[in-house]
């Protein structure tokens, strides 16, 4: 694990749908909204976050995968703090449905879904957490068995400073206090999804399938959960009394 100078920018790699529209909001409101560079475009993020890296951007935050990260132009003496959430894999995977639903996206992609049943055979409904971990191109997502990926996810882990679950996402935001001198903010969570039902219904239809697909996911969720909660358990408690 790299240990982060006092110029080191905090980099966020935003898994898509893991809380990260409230924890850009914490971002904004730490750091100064002109101080958080979004990466999210998806044909220029390389240059989007090398153009953050050179403005000396105190925040960085986007769907920025392991092997856009490598090639990054990080100054060798500085040490990005790296940080990211995992979901419980059924409820990613639902969310990014839903997501891609709600904002209409296949009508103007080649990422087309005309049901949860096509969407769960796509990428996006196996493991797509740990694939985005794993430092390896799209086109190679399928050259790998699911022991490899697991083997890839779980020792690029081991680069991150400080990794969490969803499930504890108020604790990640007190460890991230302590851990870099954060001032205190409102632990708000926004863009809540209102399709519970959906939601809920899709489960119950497709929960043992989700599981079967998503064991690797399932394994690096259950990781970000134990080391989230050993980090908690490390805090002083006044940190724990005065959130």
């Amino acid at each position: 694990m790299n240990s982060p100078t006092s110029q080191s920018p905090f980099v966020f790699i935003h898994i898509p749908k893991t809380a990260g529209s409230s924890f850009r909001h914490h971002l904004n409101g730490i750091y100064g909204r002109e101080q958080v560079a979004m990466v999210y475009d998806r044909d220029s993020r390389l240059n989007d976050l090398n153009q953050a890296i050179a403005n000396n951007k105190l925040a960085i935050t986007g769907h920025i995968s392991l092997d856009i990260l490598r090639v990054a132009e990080f100054n060798a003496t500085t040490n990005p703090f790296l940080f990211t959430f995992i979901r419980k894999p059924e409820n990613q995977v639902i969310s990014h449905f839903l997501h891609k639903m709600r904002d209409r996206k296949w009508n103007s992609s080649k990422e087309l879904f005309p049901d949860f049943a096509e969407f769960l055979d796509s990428p996006f409904g196996n493991n797509w957490q740990s694939h985005f971990l794993s430092g390896w191109d799209k086109n190679d997502w399928k050259k790998h068995s699911s022991d490899e990926l697991k083997d890839a996810a779980k020792s690029n882990l081991k680069k991150f400073n400080f990794y969490a679950d969803t499930d504890n996402y108020t604790k990640a935001l007190l460890i991230l206090r302590h851990k870099l001198g954060w001032k205190r903010f409102s632990t708000e969570n926004r863009n809540v999804s209102n399709h519970h039902r959906t939601s809920d219904a899709l489960l119950l239809e497709f929960g043992s399938e989700l599981k079967g697909r998503n064991k690797v996911d399932q394994s690096l969720f259950t990781k970000a959960q134990r080391n989230c909660e050993r980090e908690y358990r490390k805090l002083p408690l006044l940190r724990k009394l005065f959130k």
